[in-house]
């Protein structure tokens, strides 16, 4: 539906993190015990989820809220 167009949501933390568990690792079932890792965004903060033409992901981008400096982003690529 909305193929080539830049979407945005909000939600919270918890939320996307179940989504972007998802991207990184479709195989394998949410491990509760390590779901508040790295990856968790915290207040005010915001992922770029990438993906190619055909809906493959490709892998994230985090921007954290302590600077919205290029050196503060840090990616991801999807784990094979």
């Amino acid at each position: 539906k909305h193929k080539g167009n830049r979407v945005a949501f909000v939600s919270h933390g918890d939320t996307l993190r179940f989504l972007l568990w998802h991207f990184q690792y479709p195989s394998r079932e949410i491990d509760t015990n390590n779901f508040r890792d790295t990856d968790y965004l915290e207040p005010a903060e915001a992922v770029i989820l990438k993906f190619d033409e055909t809906n493959q992901f490709l892998g994230f981008e985090h921007i954290r809220r302590k600077s919205l400096r290029e050196s503060d982003r840090t990616s991801s690529l999807k784990e094979a």
